[in-house]
C-alpha cells in the first residue's frame, strides 16, 4: 500500500494535535471541585468553606543567656474561607479557640497568651509540583501570626508567603492542607533580629470542607484535582 505525501502530512498533523492536547491536559493547573447530587464538577462560583485546624508556629532558634531556645504555640480551631474558580481561594479566619505551648524542644513558652493572624484575608492558589497538588498562601501583605507567651517578655511576629500540600480525603468529603518540609521557612522577628535568617516553621493541617450552609444547598464534598 502506497501513501501520498498529503496522506502522510495529514496523519502527522493528527498525531501532533493529539500530542498537544495530551501535553495541555497534563500541564493544566489544578482546580477545586465540588460534589452535588453525587456528581463532581469544577468550582465556578465561590463556595464557602470551613476548616478544622491544628496548627503550630515555632520560632526555632532564639539565643538566650541559657543558650538556644524555641518559642512555640499550638492551637486548634475552626477556620473560615472560600474556594473559588481557577484554583483560587481565601482564608478569612483561622478560628483559633484553644491554644497551648507547642511541643518544640526547649520551648520558652509557659502559657500561650496570643496567637493572632494578621493581614487577613490570606489568598490561596492551587498549583502542581511534580505529581502533587499544593496551595500557595499569600496576600496583599505577607501572612503573619502574632505570638505572645508568658515565659518570654517580647511578642514574636512570624510571617511567610508559604504553601501547603493538598490531599483529598474522599471518605470524609474534605481536603487536607498540610504544612510540610516543602513549605517555606518562616521569618520570626526575635530570631531574625539575632540571626538575619528565616528560622521559624508553621506546622499542622487545615481540613477544608463545605460549611453547613453550603451543605444545606446541596454541596456534598470538596476535592482538588
Amino acid at each position: 500500500m502506497r501513501f501520498s505525501p498529503r496522506t502522510v502530512l495529514t496523519a502527522l498533523a493528527a498525531v501532533f494535535a493529539l500530542s498537544a492536547v495530551a501535553v495541555s491536559s497534563a500541564s493544566a493547573a489544578p482546580e477545586w471541585y465540588v460534589k452535588k447530587g453525587g456528581v463532581w464538577s469544577k468550582v465556578t462560583t465561590s463556595v464557602k468553606a470551613t476548616s478544622s485546624n491544628t496548627l503550630e508556629v515555632i520560632d526555632t532558634k532564639i539565643l538566650t543567656v541559657e543558650g538556644l531556645k524555641a518559642l512555640a504555640i499550638s492551637c486548634e480551631g475552626n477556620g473560615e474561607g472560600v474556594v473559588e474558580a481557577a484554583g483560587k481561594g481565601k482564608i478569612t479566619n483561622l478560628g483559633t479557640v484553644s491554644c497551648k505551648p507547642g511541643k518544640a524542644e526547649h520551648n520558652l513558652c509557659k502559657t500561650a497568651e496570643k496567637f493572632e493572624p494578621v493581614h487577613l484575608p490570606w489568598t490561596t492558589e492551587l498549583y502542581k509540583e511534580g505529581t502533587t497538588v499544593r496551595s500557595k498562601i499569600g496576600g496583599a501583605s505577607t501572612p503573619e501570626i502574632d505570638l505572645k507567651c508568658s515565659g518570654y517578655a517580647s511578642p514574636d511576629l512570624c510571617q511567610s508567603t508559604t504553601s501547603t500540600l493538598m490531599s483529598n480525603n474522599l471518605s470524609s468529603g474534605l481536603v487536607e492542607a498540610s504544612f510540610d518540609k516543602v513549605s517555606n521557612k518562616v521569618t520570626c522577628s526575635i530570631s531574625h533580629e539575632q540571626f538575619k535568617e528565616a528560622l521559624g516553621e508553621w506546622q499542622g493541617t487545615m481540613k477544608v470542607k463545605p460549611t453547613t450552609a453550603e451543605k444545606e444547598k446541596g454541596v456534598e464534598a470538596l476535592k482538588v484535582e
